[in-house]
């Protein structure tokens, strides 16, 4: 599962996320099994529909999150 700065954050604030949550790197990457990623997603409050699931509220977002496996789905608890 990949983090990424959330989409609708400024340059600046794609920036400070980088710096603050991916040691300035483009994504954080966690290799956890499905049942364990909606805790981390959770833990993150990373945004999986980042349509409704806005900054600032998310500054995170789950890349690419058709394709995490429905168990992982943190709509669904």
């Amino acid at each position: 599962m990949r983090l990424v700065p959330h989409r609708d954050l400024s340059a600046e604030q794609v920036r400070m996320v980088r710096e603050e949550y991916m040691g300035g790197t483009a994504a954080t990457v966690f290799n956890v099994r499905a049942p364990i990623a909606k805790y981390l997603i959770q833990s993150f409050r990373a945004a999986i529909d980042p349509e409704r699931e806005r900054a600032p509220e998310h500054l995170l977002m789950v890349y690419q999150p058709e394709e995490l496996p429905a168990v992982a789905d943190i709509r669904r608890l």
